[in-house]
């Protein structure tokens, strides 16, 4: 800032002529020669008016004065802000204020742009100095062409930079060489910029502007619906360079058109993920639309008539009920440098500095911004090697669709043309029933590529958890998968090809810019990303109940006001995000149709399943039981009735293999038809705990998750007091051979515990177990000796505080099938009893089966052999069935086989698995017909055979061992003969066959001197011998290495030698280390077996 001398003069009291100004410069000099220096000097120094800053003069060659320049004063600055905050830019005191001080001093460029950037936020700082440049560059001409302002006091002619305070001109004291006359024009340009603007009053935040309840943002209003700017041509981007577009706006908006200015955005709908658009603002109605773009991810193709921007009106003087509430805009990022391009949007050029427009962030009750970051899921890849698959080729009829889907895809902005590596086969089904194409790609090499993700949501909600009379909504997301995006670095990499017929043409290439259908983690993106834009609605509605799947969307709540305010939250969050929302898809009466069920206000019922009867192939019986097996757990469709379908999948495994119905599956049919059309599940009462009762026969047993009404008022026609929440089924093919019933009983109520956890987050509070009792009441001490006496059972009710009663409520479903009971008496006994003990043994070689038994009376063993064909176990366990045949009376039997003793320890009312041995099927079938039936305990012990112990029980076990054995062993030869054979096999020295046998030392060096081949090699010094070797196979092995130099690099041998069979295991390495050597007897272990030594 700095002052002509004459007007600094007169402001402090002395006359200073000021209207001489020497040729060539810009400042008018002293002409009092009564008038010294230092008094000038002294006279501003004394001046009492805060708003100025005196310049002073020093004397400088030539006989010329040269000025300082003073800073502009804080304490005017402070003023000109506080009045502008309180009076807004267009108040007249405000600009009476800017004016008056700006006039009473000449202010150099830089006291400006430091002014004007305290009066403005950065946004509008930046559209301030482009609209001032442009200014004084249309004044810079007529500057040059007079005398007076052509050149500085320096004699260097002016230019733009001069006057705007850049390049070497940039400090303050520098700019202090421009005429006066030059920085009034800079003034009044800086103040005509500053005016033209459009803020009108004081600044608004649009953070402040809130949605209430009654305006939910839904497409179908007409006062959110914004101008959108269409390209007027296609347009090729192949750099991230910003480019100079024309669109235009014949896609009128619904907002009212009134006269202000037109603010310019991105559309968070339609414009491209990688596109991004630089904010402005238009005159009302220009004539013209224009507007910088650029890709930050090319090449990519933006077709003519694509979606780019959206324009949205501002308002002067609107009544507050026309105001939009929320104002859905493409993210805004930084602004780079768009190549020097001239103004934007006809007035503000924001392209020749690195800008960041920065929003502050909204209240914490402001629930959603005006911008908004769309997140995408990037995908975690095996290998960054290109994956190619050649396009097959298609028909002329296909590759039409193929074609028309494609521009549809590409007008839409779901794919662009790409040069990307990758490439996957594209084809074309007929949808049913339509004249219509879908497109489809073949995506399963790069499937192999992507790594897995976890399951988000492993099972459907179950709308059985909805409270009765609650007020329902549901939404369906219409092609939910193209509307989330993929990342850009994903995005290439699922690219395709559209051949061409004989190669006529280069085929086109495109790659997806959203979710393709057909990637195996799509549908868990696709959850996870509708799941992150519903949880802040969650959060804000807390009082509902949001259950989401895929592209289906639920919305339960009390009262009809929460559910109007949770539905207007969950639309406005999808629509925002760039979903389509059909309004006539929206349901909001009854009955609700929703995941293939029928939600009534009480009820639930699948919705009308077409069921096949006509069954001519495996597939077809595939079909019809899923959808069957879908339905169970709200129709209660047992696994006993729906058994003779469910053999009609065993058979051939070719899906095409012929299938017929049977009359069980006929009549399994009509009970299945006639149990739809009258059972259904119910809607939870939050009020009621929840109950579980096991049902049903065995083998098949199954259970209810219910709830009971004590109370029951018939005035309200609530007559049934059951509501049945889910049946719960147990798997048809079981894991174990033989199961008993305690177990089928526990894997229910472990079952149906994990459910109702999933289902409700807590525990029954009563479980009705079927228990059989002959007289009285069922105590403590019985369920104990129960639990006591089985493992699963322990496992299932492990922490259950609830109750257990062994009585069923009066209701006709739990009561109409015959009712299964399990039996507390056991009749295997857990001690032994005093009573006979069968020895039972069987061999394999001879295929005897035998039981032996020491007659108490006569005390003779007495012994019943048969032969029966089969594995040893199998024999054994025809000899365990003919004792039980045999002894009805108390027994205990003894056998060596742990596989028949735990098979007779479960036979109690188990139930059997069919087996392809029907043999064993057949002695299973009668050992646990025998043992059901028995009244007499009985007791089982295995032993190990071979034993060398003493008593009864070894005694026992040996008589049945050689009742079994094949046939009487010739006795063996005497010691000596059995060192004498032994070095014939072995050679082994002297000493061996001592410690071996046992022998004298002259015996042993008799056998050795008598030996043919221990003589001929022996060496003189040494004692006769060689090698020892294994008595059996894999005992003893010899390992050595050998070189074989024409085995190149892998001429090291490894070899191993059993020296018991001979059997030798060679193989080639790389070298004779200590890993060499692991890895070489790792394969003769794998060949030979693990030896001994």
């Amino acid at each position: 800032m700095m002052s002509p001398p004459g007007q600094a003069a007169a402001l402090a009291g002395t006359r200073l002529p000021g209207n001489q100004v020497p040729q060539g410069t810009g400042f008018p000099a002293p002409s009092n020669p009564e008038v010294p220096e230092q008094g000038a000097e002294t006279a501003a120094s004394s001046c009492s008016i805060p708003t100025l800053a005196p310049v002073t003069f020093r004397n400088a060659r030539g006989g010329n004065n040269r000025a300082e320049y003073h800073p502009f004063p804080r304490a005017t600055i402070k003023e000109i802000c506080k009045a502008h905050r309180i009076y807004g830019r267009d108040g007249p005191y405000f600009r009476g204020l800017l004016k008056a001080d700006l006039s009473a001093e000449e202010v150099v460029p830089a006291d400006l742009k430091y002014l004007f950037s305290c009066l403005l936020n950065p946004t509008e700082y930046i559209l301030w100095v482009t609209a001032w440049k442009r200014l004084l560059q249309e004044a810079l001409p007529g500057l040059l062409n007079h005398v007076n302002t052509r050149v500085d006091a320096q004699g260097i002619p002016l230019t733009l930079d001069h006057l705007a305070g850049e390049g070497q001109w940039a400090e303050a004291t520098d700019q202090v060489v421009i005429p006066v006359q030059c920085l009034h024009v800079v003034r009044e340009t800086a103040l005509t910029a500053f005016f033209s603007m459009q803020t009108q009053g004081p600044a608004i935040s649009y953070s402040k502007i809130r949605q209430g309840q009654i305006y939910p943002y839904t497409p179908n209003q007409p006062y959110q619906t914004c101008f959108r700017l269409q390209l007027t041509e296609g347009l090729h981007l192949k750099d991230d360079n910003w480019n100079f577009v024309s669109v235009d706006n014949s896609e009128q908006g619904t907002w009212p058109r009134v006269k202000g200015k037109l603010i310019v955005v991105g559309d968070c709908k339609h414009t491209p993920k990688e596109i991004e658009i630089l904010p402005g603002t238009f005159d009302n109605n220009p004539g013209k639309f224009v507007l910088w773009l650029r890709c930050t991810h090319p090449p990519t193709f933006l077709p003519k008539g694509q979606t780019v921007a959206q324009i949205i009106p501002t308002w002067e003087h609107l009544e507050e009920d026309n105001i939009p509430t929320a104002c859905p805009v493409h993210n805004i990022t930084e602004v780079k440098t768009p190549g020097g391009m001239e103004p934007l949007l006809g007035r503000d050029l924001m392209a020749q500095w690195g800008v960041t427009i920065d929003i502050p962030n909204p209240p914490q009750d402001f629930w959603a911004a005006v911008a908004e970051e769309r997140p995408t899921h990037k995908l975690n890849w095996k290998t960054d090697a290109p994956v190619w698959v050649e396009q097959w080729p298609l028909s002329k009829q296909k590759l039409k669709a193929l074609e028309e889907l494609v521009e549809e895809q590409l007008a839409k902005g779901h794919i662009v043309e790409t040069t990307s590596p990758w490439n996957s086969p594209v084809f074309v089904i007929r949808k049913p029933g339509k004249d219509k194409w879908r497109l489809l790609q073949d995506l399963r090499q790069i499937n192999n590529v992507i790594e897995d993700m976890g399951s988000l949501q492993p099972g459907m909600p179950t709308p059985t958890m909805l409270p009765q009379n609650w007020k329902l909504a549901v939404i369906d997301i219409k092609d939910c998968f193209f509307h989330i995006p993929l990342h850009p670095d994903d995005a290439p990499r699922f690219a395709f090809s559209v051949p061409t017929v004989n190669r006529e043409a280069p085929r086109k290439r495109y790659h997806w810019r959203v979710l393709p259908q057909g990637m195996k983690v799509s549908p868990i993106i696709c959850q996870w990303y509708v799941a992150s834009l519903l949880s802040p609605v969650r959060v804000a509605a807390e009082k509902a109940i949001i259950h989401h799947y895929m592209d289906d969307v639920l919305v339960c709540a009390p009262t009809d006001d929460v559910l109007s305010h949770a539905l207007d939250l969950t639309i406005n969050a999808l629509v925002v995000a760039g979903f389509e929302l059909q309004e006539d898809k929206v349901q909001r009466m009854p009955p609700w149709r929703y995941l293939g069920l029928e939600i009534g206000k009480r009820t639930i019922v699948p919705q009308k399943l077409e069921i096949k009867a006509k069954i001519q192939t495996l597939a077809d019986v595939h079909q019809l039981c899923g959808a069957l097996n879908w339905v169970r757990p709200w129709l209660g469709l047992t696994t006993e009735d729906l058994a003779p379908l469910f053999n009609l999948l065993k058979g051939g495994e070719e899906l095409s293999s012929p299938r017929e119905l049977t009359p069980e599956a006929k009549e399994a049919l009509e009970k299945v038809q006639h149990l739809m059309s009258t059972r259904q599940a119910h809607r939870c009462d939050p009020d009621l705990p929840f109950k579980f009762i096991i049902m049903g026969k065995l083998p098949h047993l199954h259970g209810v998750i219910f709830q009971w009404r004590n109370n029951i008022k018939k005035d309200q026609g609530r007559e049934d007091p059951l509501l049945i929440i889910e049946w719960v089924f147990l798997s048809h093919q079981r894991s174990k051979r033989m199961t008993r019933p305690q177990e089928l009983v526990a894997e229910l109520i472990r079952k149906a515990r994990v459910r109702i956890r999933e289902l409700a987050g807590c525990d029954f509070e009563c479980i009705h177990i079927p228990i059989g009792l002959r007289s009285g009441q069922i105590t403590k001490a019985m369920l104990e000796h129960l639990l006591q006496e089985n493992e699963a059972l322990q496992f299932a009710l492990d922490s259950f505080t609830g109750q257990i009663s062994i009585h069923r409520p009066a209701h006709k479903i739990f009561n109409q099938d015959a009712k299964f009971t399990l039996n507390l008496k056991d009749v295997r006994s857990r001690k032994p009893l005093e009573a006979l003990t069968v020895f039972t043994d069987a061999s394999g070689k001879s295929h005897k089966s035998v039981m032996t038994w020491k007659d108490p009376q006569t005390q003779q063993w007495e012994a019943d052999v048969a032969e029966v064909e089969g594995s040893p176990q199998v024999a054994e366990l025809a000899a365990v069935v003919r004792a039980f045949e045999r002894f009805p009376e108390p027994f205990n039997l003894v056998t060596d086989s742990a596989y028949v003793a735990g098979v007779v320890s479960r036979a109690d009312q188990a139930i059997l698995q069919e087996v392809s041995n029907t043999a064993l099927f057949e002695l299973l079938s009668k050992l646990v017909k025998l043992v059901s039936h028995r009244e007499q305990p009985f007791f089982v012990m295995h032993t190990r055979s071979h034993s060398d112990l003493p008593g009864f029980v070894a005694e026992g076990n040996r008589r049945a061992d050689a009742l079994a054995a094949p046939a009487a062993m010739a006795p063996l030869p005497s010691i000596f003969e059995q060192a004498k054979l032994s070095h014939q096999l072995h050679h082994q020295n002297a000493p061996g066959l001592v410690r071996r046998f046992h022998i004298t030392r002259e015996q042993a060096k008799a056998i050795v001197a008598t030996c043919p081949s221990c003589n001929q090699n022996a060496l003189p010094t040494l004692s006769a011998g060689v090698n020892p070797r294994g008595l059996n196979s894999c005992e003893l092995w010899q390992t050595d290495v050998t070189h074989i130099p024409q085995f190149g690099r892998s001429k090291y041998v490894h070899v191993s030698v059993d020296t018991f069979s001979g059997a030798v295991f060679a193989s080639a390495h790389a070298g004779e280390k200590t890993l060499d050597a692991i890895k070489h007897l790792i394969q003769a272990f794998s060949f030979m077996g693990i030896p001994k030594n």
